[in-house]
């Protein structure tokens, strides 16, 4: 599978990551001009970003694990990622990953509010159905969000507004 880019009027489509490997879970750069995605042509499924016209390619992850991209911060200097089924942050350049979380479940980051908090689901062993939480980007400040449980809310969620703003 390939990534590929168009024209906001779906013109143009052009495949930006011709190569003979897998891509997917491309992840925008708020101000669109870069993509995140995951490629397992090093044999894993690890991080990359681009040029949204498939310039300058660079390997953000080398894990032991699978790693997939999860959403940029609102200014673009940061993403989110799940590796080895925690979640991680790091700078857009690859550089200062730390882990987010640390729990039995299988984390995914969804989306993070405009404050820098990230949203997120995680899948316990047995689950029917994910448990929601938001987080700091430092790891502090675990909140669980019931009402998306109570919702049926099973995700992705690509933006959230938060009440009142």
């Amino acid at each position: 599978s390939d990534i590929w880019v168009m024209n906001a009027d779906g013109s143009g489509p052009r495949d930006v990551t011709p190569e003979r490997s897998n891509e997917r879970n491309a992840a925008w750069a708020p101000d669109g001009t870069e993509i995140a995605f995951a490629s397992d042509r090093s044999g894993m499924f690890q991080l990359f970003s681009m040029r949204r016209d498939g310039s300058r390619l660079t390997r953000l992850t080398d894990d032991p694990g699978h790693d997939y991209p999860g959403q940029w911060s609102a200014d673009g200097g940061q993403l989110t990622y799940s590796s080895m089924g925690e979640i991680w942050v790091m700078n857009a350049d690859g550089t200062n990953k730390r882990q987010v979380t640390s729990s039995a479940g299988v984390q995914a980051p969804e989306a993070w509010f405009p404050d820098g908090r990230i949203v997120f689901d995680s899948w316990l062993p047995e689950a029917t159905i994910p448990t929601w939480f938001v987080i700091n980007a430092d790891g502090s400040g675990l909140t669980s969000l019931p009402q998306f449980e109570r919702a049926g809310v099973m995700g992705p969620i690509d933006w959230l507004q938060p009440a009142g703003s």
